[in-house]
């Protein structure tokens, strides 16, 4: 499927698994978490490089949310979630409530991030399947009321993990 001319130009700046997605779009009521939520999650990582997602309807809001922090790559709108996909696949780890964004990212083994509603079989029936995750379930019908520490504490522990398992890979590549 072709890409914007836009969106190619965007892929070939973007180095493969430096960048950590965040996606504030909502695919059902109460997948949605405020602007401040994500904001603190974009502050507490001031080393860390993020890219930001959004559904059409909410271009504003992702711009922003990227405008006022330096680790924020401004990215170009995609057009499909083809698009989208080609973004995802060069990520180093995708944070994301329960979309079809779970989906995209384990159709090339992404790292994880997912916020659930308390809906059991949402979490249960459609939970993600990429190789390297953490799903969250909010206490509530609504991801928003998931506490900003619990977001934190998962994206450390997920970019921890990447570290040793990059360290570990890099070990044994070196030992040949």
């Amino acid at each position: 499927m072709p890409v914007s001319n836009e969106i190619a130009t965007f892929l070939e700046a973007l180095p493969t698994g430096l960048y950590t997605g965040i996606n504030i779009s909502a695919g059902t009521p109460g997948g949605h978490r405020t602007f401040e939520q994500w904001a603190e999650l974009i502050r507490s990582f001031p080393e860390e490089r993020f890219v930001i997602f959004s559904a059409p309807g909410e271009i504003a809001e992702k711009r922003t949310l990227e405008n006022p922090h330096g680790n924020v790559l401004p990215s170009p709108h995609t057009q499909n979630l083809y698009e989208v996909w080609q973004i995802v696949k060069k990520l180093k780890l995708l944070i994301t409530p329960d979309t079809s964004l779970v989906h995209i990212a384990a159709c090339s083994d992404t790292p994880l991030v997912a916020l659930y509603r308390h809906n059991p079989a949402d979490s249960k029936e459609f939970s993600p399947l990429s190789t390297l995750q953490e799903v969250i379930v909010s206490p509530t019908p609504s991801v928003v009321d998931i506490e900003n520490e619990v977001v934190t504490a998962a994206l450390g522990r997920m970019l921890a993990s990447l570290s040793v398992n990059n360290a570990s890979q890099v070990k044994l590549l070196s030992t040949y």
